[in-house]
């Protein structure tokens, strides 16, 4: 897990792009190495917003798909993508 920053207040788009700058890209280049990671978030409007998605396409982040229904708990989609990649693997 990367490093944690806390937010104090109401955060926008753009000011969420500051703090993916600032904390996540450093985060990920220590862990990862340059090896391949997929970003998770939810779908908070700041991490949905065009300019927000633009912006990690521009750097080839992939993004874990995160559903839009709030009663879909958390464990179950990820429950959900470990099953998905182990079918892939057979």
């Amino acid at each position: 897990m990367g490093s944690l920053h806390i937010w104090k207040g109401t955060i926008n788009a753009d000011s969420y792009i500051q703090v993916l700058e600032q904390h996540m890209l450093p985060s990920r280049r220590c862990l990862f190495q340059g090896r391949p990671c997929i970003f998770q978030h939810d779908n908070a409007r700041p991490h949905t917003a065009s300019i927000t998605m633009s912006w990690l396409h521009r750097r080839r982040i992939r993004v874990l798909k995160w559903p839009a229904c709030r009663s879909f708990t958390h464990r179950k989609h990820l429950a959900h993508h470990k099953e998905e990649g182990a079918t892939k693997k057979t």
